[in-house]
């Protein structure tokens, strides 16, 4: 009876342990959710503004011009309609582009390097720019959280590549142990003072650098950006596994 009564306790301090590290696992992947979807439509936002948005202005300027330049010169007529129409073709392809990203399936749904791979490919193939994937160690087990909080890192990570990096090459990175999940996303372009960046009002952020950095918090993890002028840029993702993840994501959940 002695050894019950010691038995017992452990066993329901034991479940007890179980049911708020789910609790705390199920807590965090609402908040990413939560993140995601803000983050999704500013992410939409800002390609509506930078790429189609501009296309379009570009087009009303070169009508205005071709306007303007009728009057004096109707011989140049036929070329300013040439050139507008190439202005409106590439106002198709992005809204085209942009339309697809929409509708993608989310590889979100499967394991973490599978999904990292698929992510890779289609930007390689959609930006036409080579983008290797490397992946090490047993991704089998990653609770869900972890897996969508580091695919909208990725993500984002990419979007910056495409949209500032001018990069001729691109790496993404997974590594997992039984201590740690790492995931990085390395590119070779111009990169950018990143202590002047930070210093700027958070009006002039434009590279999600706030919403990874939430995204891996989150999950207990933490973000690490490198970059400086003419030597690239890279972003790191490091998120603790096993006791020390549970501990740092109970932490995070309050």
């Amino acid at each position: 009876m002695v050894g019950a009564r010691l038995v017992v306790p452990r066993l329901l301090h034991a479940v007890a342990s179980q049911v708020a590290a789910a609790v705390s696992t199920a807590r965090s992947a609402y908040r990413v959710a939560d993140i995601g979807v803000t983050e999704e439509r500013r992410r939409i936002a800002r390609e509506m503004h930078d790429g189609l948005a501009q296309t379009m202005a570009d087009a009303l300027l070169q009508t205005d011009l071709s306007a303007m330049a009728a009057q004096a010169h109707p011989e140049r007529v036929a070329t300013d309609l040439r050139e507008l129409r190439t202005v409106l073709e590439r106002a198709m392809r992005e809204m085209r582009e942009f339309m697809s990203e929409l509708r993608r399936q989310d590889p979100s749904d499967g394991t973490l390097f599978a999904a990292l791979d698929v992510m890779g490919r289609e930007f390689g193939r959609r930006y036409q720019i080579p983008t290797a994937v490397t992946s090490t160690g047993e991704d089998g087990q990653l609770p869900s959280a972890i897996r969508h909080a580091v695919l909208a890192i990725v993500r984002q990570a990419l979007t910056n590549v495409r949209a500032h990096s001018q990069a001729t090459a691109v790496g993404i990175r997974g590594e997992v142990t039984e201590q740690l999940c790492t995931v990085s996303v390395k590119d070779n372009g111009v990169g950018f003072d990143l202590a002047g960046y930070r210093a700027k009002p958070p009006a002039a952020h434009h590279l999600g650098i706030t919403s990874m950095e939430e995204r891996a918090s989150l999950v207990g993890g933490r973000l690490q950006m490198e970059s400086r002028p003419g030597g690239g840029t890279t972003v790191t993702v490091h998120i603790p596994l096993g006791r020390e993840h549970d501990e740092d994501t109970r932490a995070a959940g309050g």
